[in-house]
Formats: C-alpha cells, sequence, structure tokens
C-alpha cells in the first residue's frame, strides 16, 4: 500500500466520528475507521468465558436479566417485570444489582414474593418451579448475559449507564435509562435504532411487552448489537519493526529497502509499519501507516 506520515492521518473510532471530522475537514486526505478497543476487549472476554449454568427451569425460556441495577433502576423495571412473568409463562428473570448487599436481595425478594426465587448461592440444578434468580455474587454477570435474549443495564438513573457491550457482544437485546451520555457505545446504538432509552416505569413496561409480543423483532435486534460489536472491533495494533541491522549491529542496507546505490546505506530509507487489523483496501490490501527513517533518525 502507499506510505505517508503519521501526522497526515486521522483515525477515529466509528464511521460516524469519520463524518464528523470529514464535515469539518472535507478536502482532509486520509481519514479512516480504526475501531474501538473495548470492543476487542469484550470479543476477547466472550471468547474465553466460563459460561455459568442456569437451572433447569431456564431453559427453552427467553432469559431477561436486569443487571447492574440500583434502586432507581429497580423502581423502574421491576413493575414490568412483574406483570411479564404473572403473564408470559416462558419468562425467565435473572436480576443482578450492582452492590448485592443483604438490604437490596431482600428488597428484590421482598417485591416479587409469591414468584418463585432462588439465590445464586442456594441454587440447585433441579430446581424446577422457579422463575427469578437473584445474583448474590459479584464477577459473573459478564457470562451470565450468554444466556440472555433481553438485558436492562443499569446505572443510567444514577451516574451513568453500566456496560452496554457486554450484553450486546452476547446477542442481547439492551435497555437502559436516561443518564447514559457517559457511554459512547450507547449513543451509537440509540442513533442506530438498536437499544431502548427508558425514562419511567411505564416505558420500560412498553418496550418490554412490545418486544415479547415480536419475538422476532426482539431476536432480529440482538443479532444486529452484536454485529455492531463486531464490526466496531479491529482496533488492536500490530506492529512490524525493521530494526536495520545484522546481529553484530552493522548496517544491514537490505532490511532498509537499498542493495546498492548511494541510498544503500541512507536510514532513511528504513521503516516502520503499524498494521491496523482488519483494515484493508478496496483491492483487499491491507493498509499500513508507514514511518519514514527520516522520523525515527537522531
Amino acid at each position: 500500500g502507499s506510505e505517508m506520515c503519521i501526522r497526515d492521518s486521522i483515525l477515529t473510532v466509528s464511521e460516524a466520528d469519520r463524518q464528523r471530522v470529514l464535515s469539518a475537514f472535507p478536502k482532509h486526505t486520509y481519514v479512516e475507521v480504526m475501531g474501538d478497543t473495548r470492543c476487542d476487549s469484550v470479543l476477547e472476554r466472550r471468547d474465553n468465558l466460563q459460561v455459568p449454568k442456569l437451572p433447569a427451569a431456564a431453559e427453552n425460556k427467553l432469559v431477561f436479566i436486569a443487571g447492574s441495577t440500583w434502586p432507581p433502576d429497580e423502581k423502574c423495571v421491576f413493575p414490568g417485570l412483574k406483570d411479564a412473568l404473572e403473564s408470559r409463562p416462558d419468562l425467565f428473570l435473572i436480576i443482578a444489582p450492582h452492590e448485592p448487599t443483604e438490604d437490596h436481595l431482600s428488597n428484590a425478594e421482598n417485591f416479587f414474593s409469591g414468584i418463585p426465587m432462588s439465590r445464586w448461592s442456594n441454587m440447585s440444578s433441579d430446581i424446577e418451579q422457579v422463575r427469578i434468580l437473584l445474583i448474590d455474587s459479584v464477577g459473573i454477570l459478564a457470562a451470565l448475559y450468554h444466556h440472555a435474549q433481553m438485558v436492562y443495564v443499569g446505572g443510567a438513573f444514577t451516574t451513568g449507564v453500566h456496560n452496554v457491550l457486554e450484553p450486546a457482544v452476547m446477542g442481547a437485546t439492551v435497555a437502559f435509562g436516561p443518564k447514559h451520555s457517559n457511554s459512547m457505545e450507547s449513543l451509537q446504538m440509540l442513533e442506530q435504532g438498536l437499544a431502548a432509552c427508558v425514562k419511567n416505569a411505564d416505558e420500560f413496561h412498553n418496550w418490554l411487552f412490545n418486544l415479547l409480543d415480536d419475538r422476532k423483532r426482539c431476536k432480529e435486534l440482538g443479532k444486529q448489537s452484536r454485529e455492531y460489536v463486531e464490526g466496531q472491533a479491529g482496533a488492536d495494533i500490530s506492529l512490524s519493526l525493521s530494526l536495520n541491522h545484522t546481529e553484530d549491529y552493522q548496517l544491514d542496507s537490505s532490511v532498509c529497502g537499498a542493495s546498492s546505490g548511494a541510498s544503500a546505506n541512507d536510514v532513511r530509507n528504513c521503516r516502520v509499519g503499524i498494521a491496523l487489523n482488519n483494515r484493508f483496501n478496496d483491492d483487499g490490501q491491507k493498509q499500513w501507516l508507514v514511518f519514514k527513517g527520516c522520523l525515527l533518525y537522531t
């Protein structure tokens, strides 16, 4: 591919960012989407997770997870979830409070009293009637998302929404509250119609029941959410370095790309190439950022 100076390039996280840069600098010659390292990280974690087993009662059910919730989140989502559990026998609910204190856990148990529930620490695989799994441990939520078709991500009624990438990469349909400007991914997913922002219990109830009544749409949104995360990945950087010397530290002109002539011993002919993973031009050639020797020479 062609060489360029790194100072002349602008690399953005998303296509929307790229368009914003181009609107401000329409004559810029090189603005490319690099990707989001957070998406690379969440994909790597997804592919290496130990997926916990749910009780038999969750098999062949639509699994909804209320994840990383705080009391204001629960005030918004618990009424609708209770209605759904009472009217949709194929719904299985997992509640994972952000801070699973005894008071917080007891509040959930009291709200859903009368509906069979088990705490994670007391769960046995042969529980047949349980409809709700209450997570009283930390560190397993990301793996539990593997089972979910629908997810509400907490935090957006307090300081800011928690991680929306973790459920999205698993193919779940996602909703969250109004304070989500701290998360670029949540803004992008809203912009693309992949996620929902619910501001109160009525809005959550409508979102929940609309998708429970349209399972095909629910599944499609989850698929698109997973593809969104996968499409944003590829920002990890791999380096190919030409150190331009032999084992006895003599200049190796062949490494510098000139085997003879006046330029054979000119360090300015050396290169350091940075390849952005998964980035190719229209001809299928891998794209490289190339630092010329003049930038390395001191």
